[in-house]
């Protein structure tokens, strides 16, 4: 994938604490390690698809897009993916 289909919303920061501390998460995110900026988009996407069968309620779906968000928003800061539009994010690297 070489650009990020969904929006990426403002966190806050007790959010973004609460959401990261999941273990899933954090063997989810140590695994994408592997990966190259496309690879990681794919793997953040599938991420966000299952969230659609395996999360029960709003908060869960809430607490898995924060993850998706952040990690993003590092990939951004980290020079990985450039915004080009408001809405519009490209792998940049």
């Amino acid at each position: 994938m070489k650009e990020w289909p969904l929006k990426v919303s403002k966190l806050s920061k007790a959010e973004i604490r609460e959401a990261t501390r999941d273990s899933h998460w954090q063997e989810f995110r140590l695994g994408m390690k592997a990966y190259n900026t496309e690879g990681k988009l794919d793997c953040l996407e599938i991420y966000h698809t299952n969230g659609r069968v395996f999360d029960k309620t709003n908060h869960e779906r809430r607490m898995r897009r924060v993850r998706i968000d952040n990690y993003i928003n590092a990939l951004l800061r980290g020079g990985q993916l450039k915004r080009v539009a408001p809405n519009r994010i490209v792998v940049q690297r």
